[in-house]
């Protein structure tokens, strides 16, 4: 094969795996300065969780930029993501990588992208933990527990955990008064749109 073959042959690839409506499609979702990201490694240095991600946040980023979705989507780093925002305060350049973590987060829901069955359970949490805030105005710990068990199918797991809780009054089992929760369900539908 000659060099501009093989030059061809990349190139198809390279187009094949980059997807620029992607890119436009993270940026519409509040993070337009994404393309500022300059590869500092910042938000990797400081991240706590990097050593059990698969692609680093800054690796995410980078990949965010060149419309990489298929290898974002399917990786473990934006379930595995707990939003600290350590990334976010660290980055010279004020992009917010807590943010695109969340919008990958809110992409790969729509799309029904599968995450690998060991964050399955995080994007359980993720869903039930959303459509409680959405439906209710904020959370509610037993509601969010109990769902996430009916999910998970784990129900005795964390019993000496939750009789602890109660005993020192951390888990509260009344509801909370709602105050507007309509205006938190507008915010919900109006990122929905934009994915």
């Amino acid at each position: 094969m000659r060099a501009t073959e093989a030059t061809t042959k990349s190139d198809e690839i390279l187009q094949d795996s980059f997807d620029n409506d992607f890119t436009r499609k993270v940026k519409a979702l509040g993070i337009p300065n994404l393309s500022r990201c300059y590869q500092c490694l910042k938000c990797a240095n400081g991240c706590p969780f990097a050593a059990f991600m698969d692609y680093t946040p800054s690796q995410i980023m980078r990949m965010a930029t060149l419309g990489m979705k298929d290898e974002i989507l399917k990786s473990s780093t934006i379930w595995l993501c707990a939003a600290c925002h350590t990334c976010t305060t660290r980055c010279p350049m004020e992009i917010d990588v807590a943010s695109v973590m969340d919008a990958l987060k809110e992409i790969a829901l729509k799309e029904g992208a599968a995450p690998a069955e060991a964050e399955k359970k995080i994007r359980y949490f993720h869903q039930i933990f959303n459509n409680i805030i959405r439906a209710r105005g904020r959370l509610h710990e037993p509601l969010l527990l109990g769902h996430y068990k009916l999910r998970t199918r784990n129900f005795a797991q964390d019993i000496a955990l939750g009789r602890k809780m109660l005993s020192k009054r951390r888990l509260r089992l009344y509801l909370p008064k709602i105050r507007n929760n309509a205006a938190v369900r507008k915010i919900f539908d109006k990122i929905k749109k934009k994915t």
